[in-house]
């Protein structure tokens, strides 16, 4: 699985996009290497987006793990934190939906499933022009 991050502080988000067979190790990955990225705030809104994931490399005992692993790494990220999955695909909304449920409650924020840019951007409070050039240029 690749993945690639951005750091937006002027639009105070942290978006990474993920391609290839998506792999829950390498999504902590991901994770880690863009809140070490010195732009990186920990108030950010962050979007992830899935619409380059060929197909996933997980069941639910993999994503109950990936969950675990995430709680602990954001404990400390503020409660009112937007965060935004981009799951465009049938079997990538599926994935978004299940992980929504399993973080429900041991996440210190919401966790949020977007179809489209449109939905995402409506999340994040923000123009589907701008989400989108950040997330092609990411």
């Amino acid at each position: 699985m690749r993945f690639s991050h951005r750091v937006s502080p002027r639009d105070n988000l942290l978006a990474v996009r993920f391609a290839g067979i998506y792999r829950p190790t390498r999504s902590i990955e991901a994770a880690r290497a863009a809140m070490q990225d010195p732009l990186f705030q920990p108030d950010m809104a962050q979007i992830f987006d899935l619409a380059g994931v060929d197909r996933f490399d997980a069941d639910y005992r993999a994503v109950v793990e990936l969950v675990g692993q995430k709680a602990r790494l954001y404990r400390d990220l503020p409660a009112g934190l937007t965060y935004v999955l981009l799951a465009p695909g049938f079997e990538s909304y599926g994935m978004a939906r299940m992980y929504q449920q399993l973080a429900e409650g041991h996440f210190p924020f919401a966790v949020q499933v977007a179809r489209d840019r449109t939905e995402a951007a409506a999340c994040l409070h923000m123009a589907e022009a701008r989400l989108g050039a950040l997330l092609d240029a990411g």
